[in-house]
């Protein structure tokens, strides 16, 4: 059997390279792994999924509940209890149970052979810019799951088109938006009407208990979206302009894409949210990365079909939507049962496995990263996620949005 190929990482002196620089490319920073919830998954009950059950509320369903006279006369007489049992109403309880279970990703880089450090250029500060790359990667992937995993958990889909109740909802529990058939409507701009009319309903619903902070004494909302949507939120339209013109003027002299609070949500900005385009009839998530050779190797750059795409997901974020369950490391389960645990938040590890053919001194090496997380369901009634247009204008301050 042939040997695995093995990757030059580093680069040896060919012609001349500038020294003491070498620069590395970064990845912007997003709001949502320091906005999701972290957890140990419990140990010793297997690979079966696990049911979490949640008590419902109760209370009066009637608009006005009907309260009896006090009147004991007569009845002593063919009345169980007498006068000391009027009638009474009957409370109901109830409980929701979800399932959750665990989902792993490996992750592993080519295989290079340390003889190959001999020779290379400015060997410490290329090994660095390697391990800078390693950990953005395995950040961009937690990014990723967290962004789908809330989207799955979260009880609403709301598509901001032409519904007659302000945007058409989608069925309660759905994963995503597969079920909505978009080449039938117009999708439009997400829109602080269609946030209020979503905010007064989940603080009626109790979300306020987990809000952001609180300005005025009223909960303020988290709203997760695009640079472009936010702007749009806030300049679309000119009664609102002028609110912010003369009760709040370095609003309208802000950087573009600035957050901040408004109208009762905190608006955090994600720079390369979910997009998509309407595909087969159904909304269709294109990625913001895509990938091309370079000098040596490979290198990924944004994606312009990402970066064009028309249609976009924002979100209502909830702290207690879900939580992201992660395994504890097994570490010396038993005196005789010892080995290097792994750490599923796939921290790197260097792997020199020995081989009789193909690695017999164990100088062929490579990096994994395990990953291995349950997202447990809290409250899910609690998180929105909107599908909308994305409208952008490079070359006016007012956006406006192109018909569909």
């Amino acid at each position: 059997m042939a040997c695995d190929p093995v990757t030059e990482y580093v680069v040896s002196e060919s012609n001349r390279l500038l020294p003491g620089e070498i620069y590395s490319r970064t990845f912007p920073e997003s709001p949502w792994m320091s906005l999701t919830e972290r957890g140990e998954y419990p140990e010793g009950i297997g690979y079966d999924p696990i049911t979490v059950m949640t008590a419902e509320r109760s209370a009066p369903t009637d608009a006005n509940p009907t309260w009896t006279d006090v009147n004991i006369t007569g009845l002593e007489d063919n009345v169980e209890g007498g006068a000391c049992l009027p009638p009474a109403e009957i409370m109901k309880f109830g409980t929701t149970k979800r399932i959750f279970n665990l989902q792993e990703k490996v992750i592993k880089t080519p295989k290079f052979c340390a003889v190959s450090l001999f020779p290379a250029f400015q060997l410490g500060m290329q090994l660095d810019r390697i391990w800078d790359n390693m950990a953005l990667y395995a950040r961009i992937l937690w990014e990723l799951r967290d962004r789908y995993e809330y989207l799955r958990i979260c009880s609403w889909k709301v598509v901001a088109d032409e519904g007659a109740n302000c945007g058409t909802t989608l069925t309660e529990g759905v994963e995503d938006f597969d079920s909505y058939d978009c080449s039938q409507h117009t999708i439009g701009m997400l829109t602080q009407g269609l946030l209020d009319r979503w905010s007064l309903r989940l603080l009626r619903d109790g979300a306020g208990r987990n809000a952001e902070g609180i300005v005025a004494g009223i909960p303020q909302l988290t709203l997760i979206t695009d640079p472009e949507t936010s702007e749009g939120i806030f300049m679309t339209n000119g009664d609102r302009r002028n609110d912010l013109r003369f009760g709040e003027p370095s609003k309208l002299l802000a950087a573009f894409g600035t957050g901040g609070a408004y109208k009762g949500f905190f608006h955090l900005l994600d720079l390369t949210t979910i997009r998509g385009e309407c595909s087969n009839r159904k909304f269709t998530p294109v990625p913001p990365y895509v990938i091309s050779t370079t000098s040596q190797g490979f290198k990924v750059d944004m994606n312009p079909t990402w970066e064009n795409a028309t249609l976009g997901v924002s979100f209502i974020h909830n702290r207690r939507v879900l939580k992201q369950l992660i395994p504890r490391p097994i570490v010396a389960p038993h005196p005789q049962f010892q080995f290097n645990p792994v750490n599923y938040t796939a921290t790197w590890k260097a792997m020199n496995i020995l081989d009789e053919d193909c690695n017999p001194e164990g100088t062929i090496i490579h990096f994994r990263g395990h990953m291995m997380s349950g997202s447990m369901p809290e409250h899910p009634q609690y998180g929105v996620a909107f599908l909308h247009r994305i409208c952008k204008s490079p070359c006016q301050r007012v956006i406006e949005c192109p018909a569909s």
